[in-house]
This record gives C-alpha cells, structure tokens and sequence, in this order.
C-alpha cells in the first residue's frame, strides 16, 4: 500500500477538523446571546469589557463571536482573534481561563448601527456545561480617553464605563444577525501552522512544475512537522507535572 502524502494528509486532516467543528456550533450547544453596543448604535469606535470569576480553574475553554463590522478580542490581556465581517463567526480555543478572567474588545463600525454578539463556553470540575454571554453586564466606553495602559487586564478599572446596551438576539452558531456563516473562522495553537498547510496546498493546486509543487510540499511537511513539535512539547511538559506530583 502507498504511503498517503504529507499534502494528503493535511488535507485530510484539516477536512476532519473542519467538520467536527461545525458540530460544536449546533445552535442547541448554547443559549442566544444578546447583541450589544453602546447606547448609540451609529457609534463607530466602542471598547467593550466582561470580567467573570470562575470557581475552579478551568483548562479548556472556547470563544464564539460575531461583530458588525471589525473588532479585535482579547482574553486576560492577550489577543486571541480579530474579525472584519458580520456575516462570519469566529471560534477560538482558549489555552486556559484563570480563577479571574476579562473577554476584552476592541470594536469599529464602519457605517450604519453597530453591534457585537459573544459566548464564552467551558466545562466545569463536575463535567456540566457552562457558558458566559454578551448582555447588559458588559460594560462599555466610546472614549478613547477612558482607555488606558492595561484596559484588557483583569485588574483594569472599569468603573467609568458605561453598561453596555443590549438589542434582538444572536443564535449560537450564526452570524451576528442569524443567518448561516459565509465563513467560520477557526483559531488555535495549531492555526499558524494550518495556515501555511492550507496557503500550501492551494499552491501546491496552482503547481504548473515540478519546483514549485516540490517548493509547496516543502512548505507543508516543514508546518506539519511544527505542529508535531509543539505536541511533543506539551507531552513532555505534562509528563513532567505529572511525576512532579
């Protein structure tokens, strides 16, 4: 039997993440968020905020959102997604949510009533499902002002910030305005590297020699064997916690 190619592979295995991604945006895994702004809807620039505790401390975690028109989200001070279309959703793999935790946004419109839909979804020490929403308990600014060093930290005072506004609904799922995605977005610790597989892949399509299909497959088996790296990384790394127990 042949050994399937690393380009095969790739293909192959983004396809299988593809569709086991789609499933975990079934509308019935999570509740309606609200869509959220500033009290005036035709404000271009909001700066958004949701400090939550948790209980325990949680391991894996994932954001949902969708945004009219651009916005840049940040969880506990690092930035984990942008976006630049209503019609699409964005799922992130959050590494890890701490004992305290801030989903901090940074939003523009860019022409006509602005908004922002979000969930935050995790599992908690007993197995059950939870999840955090976008709703008046947001809090907002349109003030550059109010922005300071340090705005998307846990600690960050928020107090001058106005309550978010909230208006209609967002299904889990679909875009901010309930219709199917024209694009999910997908991000991970692996999303560098499954970039350049599927940059490489569409050249390895466009090949027209036998160089630049040579120079695609390189591109890819070199991403590959980068995620196979960082995966040994976290096993050593785990195996170590574990016998330091």
């Amino acid at each position: 039997m042949r050994r399937p190619t690393a380009a095969a592979f790739a293909a192959f295995a983004l396809h299988v993440t593809a569709l086991a991604q789609q499933l975990d945006l079934d509308p019935a895994a999570a509740g309606p968020a609200d869509r959220i702004w500033s009290s005036n809807p035709d404000d271009q620039d909001v700066w958004l905020r949701r400090r939550f505790p948790l209980p325990d401390k949680v391991t894996t975690a994932r954001l949902v959102f969708s945004c009219d028109n651009e916005c840049r989200v940040l969880v506990n001070g690092k930035e984990v997604a942008t976006a630049a279309s209503w019609m699409d959703v964005t799922v992130v793999d959050l590494e890890q949510l701490d004992r305290d935790n801030v989903v901090a946004v940074e939003a523009k419109n860019t022409g006509g009533p602005g908004a922002f839909a979000c969930w935050v979804l995790w599992t908690d020490a007993e197995g059950e499902a939870r999840e955090l929403i976008s709703d008046v308990s947001w809090k907002v600014t349109t003030t550059a002002t109010d922005i300071g060093d340090g705005w998307d930290a846990v600690a960050f005072d928020d107090s001058k910030w106005q309550t978010a506004t909230a208006s209609f609904n967002s299904v889990f799922g679909q875009n901010l305005y309930n219709g199917a995605p024209t694009t999910v977005h997908f991000r991970n610790r692996h999303s560098d590297s499954a970039d350049t597989i599927a940059a490489g892949l569409r050249q390895l399509r466009r090949a027209l020699s036998r160089e630049a299909a040579r120079a695609a497959l390189d591109a890819i088996e070199k991403a590959v064997m980068a995620a196979r790296t960082q995966l040994w990384r976290e096993e050593q790394a785990e195996k170590a916690r574990d016998s330091g127990r």
